[in-house]
């Protein structure tokens, strides 16, 4: 996918190839204007990263929260680039997806960092976007990975993207199952958004096929997540993003 500039020509190959990544609004593909490692997310670690005027650090997560079941990798510590182009979400997020990346699995710090930014090059070298267009990525090392997060306006599921946060894992499963360590990251990482206020608690949980024709989460990942309690089991699919 190097050197790939133009928007039809990633239309294309993504058509061709039915890469999972290829999955912002069509807008985002011309335009994208929008927009660590060991360290768990302790009431201790909170603190030290809070201050009186702002209590949210650019990862997105308001510190004085303690979410210790967490082991989450802020853009700082995995070696991402921040952006001053974003837009923000209009409101608390009451919807999540789940994707995948269709890349290498990973299953240790170091590992998971090099497919992170893997996915960085992509999105941004590739596509020309001005950040990943996930809000979180999520390993087989048991971490959360931070893209764009809680706060802006991803590039990942169409019709979505103002009013849902995404969360992809790394890997294909489509051809296996994943590691229960990035099962248990998803899992605590969606109650500690619900704690720290920037999930609704009655939030609906998606697999990104349920909104477009995609294989994306991928069979095996998409069948544990039905399990889960927030998945939507009600709902029509395809599923209608609401009118703006």
């Amino acid at each position: 996918m190097d050197g790939i500039q133009h928007p039809f020509n990633v239309l294309l190959l993504c058509g061709i190839l039915g890469l999972v990544t290829c999955q912002g609004d069509i807008k985002d593909f011309a335009v994208c204007e929008g927009f660590g490692c060991e360290d768990p997310i302790t009431s201790e670690f909170m603190h030290s990263y809070s201050t009186t005027e702002n209590q949210a650090d650019e990862s997105g997560w308001d510190h004085t929260v303690n979410c210790s079941d967490l082991s989450y990798a802020s853009k700082a510590q995995w070696g991402g680039k921040t952006t001053a182009k974003y837009e923000n979400m209009k409101k608390k997020v009451s919807i999540v997806f789940i994707h995948h990346t269709v890349l290498s699995h990973c299953s240790t710090g170091p590992d998971c960092v090099h497919a992170v930014k893997k996915v960085d090059e992509l999105h941004r070298g590739s596509f020309g976007w001005d950040d990943i267009g996930y809000s979180f990525l999520a390993g087989e090392d048991g971490r959360i990975y931070q893209a764009r997060g809680w706060d802006r306006v991803g590039a990942h599921t169409i019709g979505f993207n103002k009013i849902a946060i995404s969360i992809c894992a790394m890997g294909n499963f489509m051809l296996q199952a994943p590691d229960q360590k990035l099962l248990d990251a998803i899992q605590s990482h969606l109650d500690c958004g619900v704690v720290s206020g920037k999930l609704e608690p009655d939030y609906k949980l998606y697999g990104h096929r349920d909104a477009i024709d995609t294989e994306s989460l991928g069979d095996f990942l998409y069948d544990i997540i039905k399990t889960w309690p927030h998945f939507d089991r009600d709902t029509p699919r395809k599923i209608k993003p609401p009118i703006l």
